[in-house]
């Protein structure tokens, strides 16, 4: 993780008591994982998203951060400048 965004997720977390965590979706979001998700104060993808709608029904329950994920998956790279901040 980028200092940027060390700083970022810090910041973000002051006062946050639920952080949801979730990684691989590679453009499919399950209602299991929104149900689990919900109630979350705030939100890390951890990379590997595949699309943007992901980003956009994960900023529905909470702000968030993604991450590239592994080996800067090519269907990832116009989610890049929503990296730091998914609010």
């Amino acid at each position: 993780m980028s200092a940027a965004m060390t700083g970022n997720l810090q910041a973000m977390a002051t006062g946050v008591n639920k952080i949801g965590l979730i990684s691989d979706t590679h453009g499919l979001l399950r209602k299991e994982a929104l149900e689990a998700l919900r109630g979350s104060e705030l939100i890390i993808h951890a990379g590997d998203v595949g699309k943007p709608e992901i980003l956009e029904e994960l900023r529905k329950i909470a702000q968030g951060l993604t991450g590239d994920g592994r080996g800067g998956n090519r269907r990832d790279a116009n989610l890049r400048p929503a990296r730091r901040e998914c609010a």
